[in-house]
This record gives structure tokens, sequence and C-alpha cells, in this order.
């Protein structure tokens, strides 16, 4: 996640005591909406190997809603993780 804050021009440093300012989620969500939408795409891979350790499917729903809110698509998140896994996944 350090990596793609630098590609936005904010430090790890400046990231954390800025994330400590949201009062909730949709406060996040509203502050990322305009983000690079590449940063955010490769966020979305980070994100999801994070919350796939704890193998929570609510916590992958906050996790697509939060992105829906950002405006992409379930598809286009399916893509996300294909793209970095090289794994092609059926939709039902």
């Amino acid at each position: 996640m350090d990596c793609e804050g630098l590609k936005m021009g904010v430090s790890c440093s400046e990231a954390f005591n800025y994330v400590n300012t949201f009062s909730g989620m949709r406060d996040m969500v509203r502050t990322l909406k305009g983000s690079n939408r590449e940063a955010l795409e490769n966020l979305f891979f980070a994100y999801y190997c994070i919350i796939a350790t704890y193998k929570s499917e609510n916590a992958i729903k906050v996790l697509m809603n939060v992105y829906h809110d950002l405006g992409f698509s379930e598809l286009e998140c399916v893509e996300i993780l294909e793209q970095a896994t090289g794994i092609k996944k059926e939709m039902l």
C-alpha cells in the first residue's frame, strides 16, 4: 500500500496520520473519490490479499461496496484479480 500511496504523492507516515482523521468508512470513500484510478486498482489487489487471509465473506462484501462507491463495477474488480493472479474467475 505504501508503493501505491507514493504513486499518489503520499508518504506512508502522511497516509497513516491522514487515515486517523477519518470518522468512518464513508468519509474515507469520499476522500478517495477522484484518486488516481490505476493506484486504486493496485490498492484493490493489496486490500483483497489482506482480506483473503481472514477468509471473511463479509469483509469481501465491504471491499466490493467500497470499490462500487469509488466507481468500480464487480466485473472490473474481478478483472483486476484476474490480471494480478493470472487466474480466470467464472462469474455466476
